[in-house]
């Protein structure tokens, strides 16, 4: 029986939501727009799908409304009149050491993990 549910608890996590790293389907019908936009840094989807319904986004200078549309790779996005690029990610492995905590910014000056990686990546 406890085959039976480590094989079912397996198949749950192999449903995770999908990496920001594009997949070879994203990459051959494209990527939703909003998921385009959330992986440049410049917002979350959901703010990114508000923007996308007021208009300020353009897809090869033609504004874009609807949502669902995907982005091609040669095509040209601009948010704000400003042409957005998608972002290289960059993967760090660290094992944290003690003192250090897990964070961009501390208001109180503590130790962060930023200050280990610093100059590790050009990459944000």
């Amino acid at each position: 029986m406890k085959k039976k549910y480590f094989k079912n608890k397996f198949e749950e996590k192999s449903k995770l939501p999908s990496s920001p790293v594009p997949t070879e389907k994203e990459t051959r019908e494209g990527i939703r727009l909003n998921k385009f936009i959330a992986n440049a840094g410049i917002c979350a989807r959901r703010k990114a799908d508000e923007f996308i319904a007021n208009g300020t986004v353009s897809v090869n200078n033609k504004t874009v409304t609807e949502m669902g549309h995907r982005v091609q790779p040669g095509d040209v996005v601009k948010f704000n009149g400003k042409e957005v690029k998608s972002v290289k990610f960059a993967y760090i492995l660290l094992n944290k050491p003690k003192d250090f905590i897990t964070t961009l910014d501390d208001e109180q000056e503590r130790k962060t993990v930023m200050e280990l990686i610093k100059g590790a990546t050009a990459e944000r």
